[in-house]
């Protein structure tokens, strides 16, 4: 269990807001590149233009929430980190931080 705690800890789930079906391999290619993580992270394509992200480090997790927001194609990627308790279909990708 606690391995799973902790698999948890280390990922996100981030949605591409666009009418567009994102270009899967340029946006797993274009991420990996742009977010500048150290230890890496694995993405996965889990519903249409939502991606799960699994880093390998907390510090990799933590610096790309903190250096937010991310676009991909001119579209707003929006970011969450999942409670562990509902499926991806019922996050609602609401909430972007922004500096003005």
């Amino acid at each position: 269990m606690e391995a799973g705690l902790r698999r948890l800890a280390l990922s996100l789930v981030g949605k591409v807001l666009t009418n567009k079906m994102v270009n899967m391999d340029g946006f797993m290619e274009l991420i990996s590149k742009i977010w500048k993580v150290r230890e890496g992270v694995e993405i996965k394509l889990v519903a249409n233009n939502v991606f799960a992200f699994q880093f390998n480090s907390v510090d990799d997790q933590i610096h790309v929430m903190a250096s937010g927001p991310w676009a991909f194609d001119d579209a707003l990627i929006v970011l969450e980190e999942p409670s562990g308790k509902e499926d991806v279909e019922n996050m609602c990708f609401l909430h972007a931080e922004f500096w003005v």
